[in-house]
């Protein structure tokens, strides 16, 4: 016969009672708690709130390129295709501690080659987290990370490329010291991923020792590299994501050259966020690289939701007002405008006038910020089909591994690279043309200062730091600084000198001439910010002569 437990009270003498009982055992259960239904009254108990929680997807991505040179807007591409909004990128062998726009709003931040143009890492981030980044750190030629800030979440993203298994002990060590240096620096409730190629055998199965960092799943034997990788992930406490989802044997693999394959390249997180982790695959079909394979996983990280809504703010075209057909409609519209107005009125309607003529002339911006970076004029329909025969070929060759299909792949890979470089060269003519003349001498410092803001690594500044040189990251407690920082600043003391007032001006003053108006008006410079009536100095030259007649007209009046 079952048993079953014996309540104590009947359900009707239960409610609104909570299930847990209070220690000791004699206590009284107490009612739940209520939510306040009025503001008026005694204060009423509450529930707790729960705070929402927003899901962020995240691929990350790792793959050796062998080089970056070329491979920039092809990489972009297949990002895009593949859904990758990290990728960490090894053998870069770009010199330089720099960064670089890809095309299509990608970015890549990378830590240069050393003297002999060899190793180099490097991370690409799409155009919404190249936004989300706080700090970079290139540690060497062979490790480099930067730290995302993702809703309220902090994750840090680690690009490594190991020494090869003939490399000398020191070089192995120094890259191992460094990297264990670089992980125990960060705090243990940030989120780590790290993209690497770590030139390693780590085989199949685990140990009791490794079991916790790592599954049962791979292929080949585990070499001496092997070991280190699997003492430094126990070590750092880090899930050797590979091995923990079951796949076809060929794909584990990451690497194939001369008809030898090996799993060399891995994606690691820390242990306590596994969970996080959905999937870990390897992705093939993809032409960019010869011999590597893009090894991805995808991440289901809850976190509260933020709060902070980035609201569009439109603005008036007025650097369009150099187009002569433009100044002229909107000089006729201003003036059509002002003569509906009375003299009393042309202070608070001159303004308002004006920017309804910008708005119908020249039209407003959508307020989402500056476009794309078109870092890729090149990228034509017949460098598209040739780059679109390559993966085909590519395709082909790893689905049969013939030598036949093997040379098919080796010419459309020559040819893509030619046309790459035809295209390349035609565009630079063009832009060296246009540089020739007097409109391209004013436009090539422009082009020459858009250039060196996409080598900066981040252009958003969202942190800032207390008085003790703590970093905030709460939008609140970044206020409260920037408020106490310019209450301390405005309100400071100092030492004054003491004038004595001159004597007062008997009858009238000289009113103002129309010279001096001419001549702060050459004086200003465009493109600055406005005043509170939003209309920039542009619009005022627009106007010509009639504009400085306007403006003695009203500043006399």
């Amino acid at each position: 016969m079952m048993s079953v437990p014996i309540e104590s009270a009947s359900a009707s003498e239960n409610h609104g009672l909570s299930n847990a009982r209070a220690s000791p055992p004699c206590d009284a259960q107490i009612p739940r708690l209520t939510s306040v239904r009025s503001g008026r009254g005694l204060p009423s108990q509450r529930r707790a709130r729960l705070k929402k929680l927003v899901k962020v997807n995240l691929r990350v991505g790792t793959l050796n390129v062998g080089s970056m040179t070329g491979r920039g807007r092809e990489l972009a591409d297949m990002m895009r295709r593949r859904r990758v909004q990290i990728l960490c990128v090894q053998e870069t062998r770009w010199k330089g501690n720099k960064a670089r726009e890809l095309g299509d709003g990608f970015k890549l931040i990378y830590s240069g080659a050393n003297s002999s143009g060899r190793n180099g890492v490097g991370i690409v981030l799409n155009e919404e987290m190249k936004t989300k980044v706080t700090n970079v750190n290139r540690i060497s030629d062979r490790v480099m990370s930067l730290r995302l800030e993702i809703e309220h979440l902090v994750i840090n993203i680690i690009c490594a490329y190991a020494p090869q298994v003939g490399c000398d002990e020191e070089i192995k060590e120094a890259f191992w010291r460094e990297l264990e240096h670089e992980i125990s620096a960060m705090p243990n409730d940030e989120r780590i991923i790290l993209g690497s190629d770590l030139n390693a055998h780590i085989g199949r199965g685990n140990s009791e020792l490794t079991s916790r960092i790592r599954g049962i799943w791979g292929m080949g034997d585990e070499n001496d590299e092997g070991k280190a990788v699997a003492d430094f992930a126990v070590a750092a406490d880090l899930a050797i994501l590979n091995t923990f989802f079951q796949k076809h044997d060929n794909h584990y693999l990451t690497y194939r050259s001369g008809g030898r394959t090996s799993q060399i390249d891995f994606l690691l997180c820390r242990r306590q966020h596994l969970k996080e982790v959905s999937n870990c695959k390897v992705i093939y079909g993809e032409a960019v690289v010869a011999q590597h394979k893009l090894l991805v996983i995808d991440c289901v990280i809850e976190s509260e939701k933020s709060n902070t809504k980035k609201e569009a703010m439109p603005k008036i075209k007025w650097w369009k007002l150099k187009d002569p057909i433009m100044k002229c409609e909107f000089k006729r519209k201003v003036m059509d405008s002002i003569e509906e107005m009375n003299e009393d009125e042309w202070w608070e309607q001159s303004s308002k006038g004006m920017k309804k003529a910008g708005k119908e002339v020249v039209g407003v911006t959508s307020g989402k910020g500056p476009p794309k970076e078109k870092e890729t004029w090149w990228w034509n329909e017949v460098v598209q089909e040739a780059i679109k025969k390559k993966k085909e070929a590519k395709k082909n060759y790893d689905r049969t591994g013939s030598e036949e299909d093997h040379e098919a792949y080796k010419r459309t890979k020559k040819i893509a690279k030619k046309e790459v470089a035809i295209s390349k060269a035609a565009a630079m003519d063009e832009v060296y043309k246009e540089l020739e003349t007097r409109e391209g001498e004013k436009k090539l410092h422009k082009i020459a200062k858009t250039r060196d803001r996409a080598t900066k690594d981040f252009t958003h500044i969202k942190n800032i730091k207390d008085k003790e040189g703590r970093v905030l990251r709460d939008e609140e407690e970044i206020k409260e600084r920037w408020e106490e920082y310019f209450r301390n600043l405005l309100n400071e003391e100092n030492e004054r000198r003491i004038f004595e007032d001159g004597a007062p001006n008997q009858g009238m003053t000289k009113g103002i001439e129309r010279e001096e108006i001419v001549f702060v008006l050459k004086k200003m410079k465009n493109g600055k910010a406005t005043g509170p009536d939003e209309l920039p100095v542009e619009a005022w030259k627009a106007m010509d002569e009639v504009g400085v007649d306007l403006l003695c007209e009203m500043m006399n009046d």
